[in-house]
């Protein structure tokens, strides 16, 4: 429903998806905690650091690749209503190397192994000055630049 104005009527069923909240802190979703070795938090999690990655292909020359250090959650997002269509939906959060980066994303898992990130992948630690060689402000959360300041 993008586009619904507060000035008209606003459904009073609709989706976390449709309001425009981000599914990490939808309140109408039930959280199971999954497995960090598990095959939904392994398949979320290489598709956020190949999603990162694909971000800053064409800065290469001035970021590091990123690399998982450690899952720290792995949520499987449902629906919290009854009969609702379940899809596999995983809330991850991240370290990754270098620079202690955390990340945060959801990720929605497909019956033939594919994956695709939900939204933005947030970052949810400062980079502080490790980004300095990018200007673009949205890639600045991902760069952890291949030359550091002393």
């Amino acid at each position: 429903m993008p586009g619904l104005s507060l000035f008209g009527v606003v459904p009073e069923a609709r989706s976390c998806e449709e309001a425009a909240i981000p599914l990490g802190i939808c309140l109408c979703r039930n959280k199971t905690k999954l497995s960090m070795n598990g095959s939904k938090a392994v398949q979320a999690v290489d598709s956020v650091v190949s999603h990162i990655n694909h971000l800053l292909k064409n800065h290469s020359h001035l970021c590091r690749k990123v690399q998982l250090d450690r899952i720290l959650h792995a949520y499987e997002m449902s629906a919290g209503v009854p009969n609702a269509t379940s899809s596999d939906e995983v809330l991850i959060t991240i370290k990754t190397q270098p620079g202690t980066a955390k990340f945060e994303a959801s990720v929605r898992l497909y019956d033939n192994c594919t994956s695709s990130v939900l939204g933005r992948i947030s970052r949810t630690n400062l980079y502080g000055d490790t980004a300095d060689c990018i200007t673009d402000s949205k890639l600045r959360n991902y760069c952890y630049c291949i030359e550091q300041k002393g």
